[in-house]
């Protein structure tokens, strides 16, 4: 016989989960503040993560080795590097275009061809996707 207490052990996130729907997969940057990146998914695949330099890390699918998303690192050091030549999408929300990044991004580091490649093939798939600069505050010390 066992004589012990019975503990029910609870999971906090299947507790929220709980008669919630999945909304499914909707495709938009995000900025974690605490860790100073971005990351953008394009498609909800299978993927592995493929490191190009020490900012850009790329998402690539198992099957077709074509771009799921990625990661840019040290967005505040690139928003820096941008100083004066970010522009606005809109007035209204202050939005800039990830594009502007990947350019800030390839300003810094040297002659690493393949690299650019893939800033320039990102810039190019994200030429349409924009952020807003509000979103890409720093957290709070």
């Amino acid at each position: 016989m066992n004589t012990e207490p019975h503990l029910e052990c609870t999971n906090p996130l299947m507790e929220y989960m709980k008669g919630r729907k999945v909304k499914g997969f909707a495709s938009h940057p995000f900025y974690s503040r605490e860790g100073d990146f971005l990351t953008y998914y394009f498609r909800d695949d299978d993927h592995f993560a493929q490191r190009i330099d020490d900012t850009l890390t790329v998402y690539l699918s198992m099957d077709e080795s074509e771009f799921v998303g990625f990661k840019l690192k040290g967005i505040r050091n690139l928003l820096d590097t941008l100083g004066d030549f970010t522009f606005r999408v809109k007035d209204e929300d202050g939005s800039i275009m990830l594009g502007m990044l990947f350019w800030a991004g390839m300003q810094r580091m040297e002659s690493n061809y393949v690299a650019i490649e893939y800033y320039q093939r990102l810039a190019n798939q994200t030429k349409q996707v924009s952020i807003k600069r509000r979103e890409l505050q720093p957290a709070e010390a």
